[in-house]
């Protein structure tokens, strides 16, 4: 078999992970690890590689044609390249990327998401906002709904549990594509999810 960046960030959690509670049978907890590593290696292979408005027909490596972009803190410090995953979300457990349309936003988020990834810093779970806009399901169940569909669960009662050991990192994209009339209901539903999982 080849070891996959999906199989190698997996492995690197399979302990915390395995030690949550004794009656999750280990053939959940097999196909967990494989359903985790199959999410990682497709967001990895879709990110890794993209077309862009020059190579509009045949997809580049990411880091070919990705520019850092300048965050400026609510303090006016500027940070000039988000490098050291880490520290960033060490310093910054819960972070909100605010930019006008076209100024980066989505190349950073594959940029983090990569970087979380190749740094072997925790399990990223990409949640595209839009995808909410026309369905009345909670944010919730359609975060389960990713993990399930991903073969990453099965039951709800497992997958708060797993959520909840703090070994993920939840990217939000796409805050600013929803419908105004849908902003307060997501808007508290993003809160409520965060203190639910605040580990």
């Amino acid at each position: 078999m080849i070891e996959t960046i999906g199989l190698k960030l997996v492995d690197a959690f399979k302990g915390p992970i395995a030690k949550i509670g004794s009656d999750i049978k280990d053939e959940f907890l097999q196909a967990f690890f494989n359903g985790m590593s199959n999410y990682v290696d497709n967001y990895y292979d879709k990110f890794s590689k993209t077309k862009t408005f020059i190579y509009r027909d045949e997809k580049v490596n990411f880091y070919d044609v990705f520019y850092p972009v300048h965050l400026r803190l609510n303090n006016n410090k500027i940070i000039s390249d988000i490098q050291d995953i880490k520290n960033f979300f060490f310093e910054r457990k819960y972070t909100t990327i605010i930019g006008s349309a076209g100024s980066g936003k989505s190349m950073l988020t594959k940029h983090i998401f990569l970087s979380i990834v190749n740094q072997f810093y925790s399990l990223p779970i990409l949640v595209e906002l839009r995808n909410i806009n026309d369905s009345e399901i909670s944010l919730t169940d359609y975060i389960s709904n990713i993990i399930l569909k991903n073969k990453l669960g099965k039951t709800e009662k497992i997958i708060e549990r797993i959520l909840g050991e703090g070994n993920f990192v939840f990217i939000f994209d796409g805050y600013d594509e929803i419908f105004s009339e849908h902003k307060d209901r997501i808007t508290n539903q993003i809160e409520e999810f965060v203190d639910l999982y605040h580990t």
